[in-house]
C-alpha cells in the first residue's frame, strides 16, 4: 500500500480521541501519500516522522497546535497541507525539507509570517514560491521576514488584520519577484502602493478601504480592486497586457 486516507467519516471518534491507532501506521513504510485530514487531532501525530517515503501529507481541518523537530525525517516530502488547525508558529527544522514544493497553512492562528517558511522561499533550500497564510492573524509585515522572501512569487494575505501604512508599503516594494499578491477582505488598508513591483501580474486587493492605488502596470493582467473607496489609480508603465479589471463598488 503506497497511499492511505483516513479522514473522520472512516474513523470512529473514540478511536480519534486517543490517536492510538495511529501507531499501526508505522507497519507501512512504502506509505508516499497519506490523508488524515478531518480527524480532530489535537497533537501532530509523532509517528508520521517515521514514514521516510511520505510526498504528501494532508493534516488539514484538525486542532493541531504545533509541529515537531522530528519532521526533519520526512525529507521526500512534497506537499504537506496544514491549513485550518492552530498552529501559531514552526520548527526551524521545516526550513530543511529540501523538496518541499506546496505548503499550505490557511486558516491558522499566525501573527507574523514564520519565519521557518520565509527561509523555504530561497531557491537554493527549496522549491516553495508560493506562500499562502490567507486567514490567519497577522497584523504587520516585518523587515526580518521580507529580507528571507526575495525570491516569493505568490503572496496571499487575504482575510488578515493587516493595516498597511508607508513602511509595510516599502517593505511590500522589495519583493521584485512577485507575480501574484492577494491583500483582498483585509478592511483596514487605506492606501495601496505597489509601483516597484513591475512583475506583478495578479493583484487583489478587494474588500478593503483603500482610497488610492498606485501600481505597476508592466506586467499586469488582471486586477481586482472592487469593494474599496479608490478615488485614485495611478499608474507606472502602462498596462498593456491586462485583460481583467475589476473596480467596482
Amino acid at each position: 500500500m503506497n497511499s492511505a486516507t483516513l479522514t473522520n467519516s472512516f474513523v470512529p471518534k473514540k478511536l480519534v480521541a486517543n490517536q492510538s491507532w495511529l501507531d499501526d501506521l508505522t507497519r507501512f513504510q512504502c506509505l508516499i501519500s497519506l490523508n488524515l485530514a478531518d480527524n480532530d487531532l489535537k497533537i501532530f501525530p509523532n509517528v508520521i516522522c517515521h514514514l521516510p517515503r511520505l510526498v504528501e501529507l494532508n493534516l488539514a481541518s484538525n486542532n493541531i497546535e504545533s509541529i515537531p523537530s522530528d519532521i526533519i525525517k520526512l525529507q521526500s516530502l512534497e506537499v504537506f497541507n496544514l491549513q485550518s488547525n492552530r498552529l501559531s508558529c514552526l520548527p526551524n527544522e521545516i526550513e530543511y525539507l529540501k523538496r518541499l514544493r506546496d505548503f499550505y497553512l490557511s486558516f491558522n492562528l499566525f501573527k507574523d509570517i514564520p519565519i521557518p517558511l520565509a527561509r523555504l522561499t530561497n531557491i537554493r533550500c527549496s522549491d516553495v514560491n508560493n506562500l499562502c497564510l490567507a486567514g490567519n492573524h497577522i497584523r504587520k509585515l516585518s523587515i526580518d521576514v521580507i529580507q528571507r522572501l526575495e525570491y516569493c512569487r505568490q503572496l496571499d494575505l487575504r482575510m488578515n488584520q493587516i493595516k498597511y501604512d508607508d513602511n509595510d508599503f516599502i517593505l511590500l516594494n522589495q519583493l521584485i519577484n512577485l507575480t501574484h499578491i492577494d491583500i483582498s477582505h483585509n478592511n483596514r488598508i487605506n492606501e495601496i502602493d505597489l509601483r516597484s513591483l513591475s512583475k506583478l501580474e495578479q493583484i487583489r486587493c478587494s474588500y478593503n478601504k483603500a482610497s488610492r492605488l498606485i501600481l505597476n502596470g508592466h506586467s499586469l493582467k488582471q486586477l481586482n480592486g472592487s469593494h474599496n473607496k479608490l478615488k485614485h489609480i495611478d499608474v507606472v508603465n502602462s498596462p498593456m497586457n491586462l485583460v481583467q479589471l475589476d473596480i467596482s463598488s
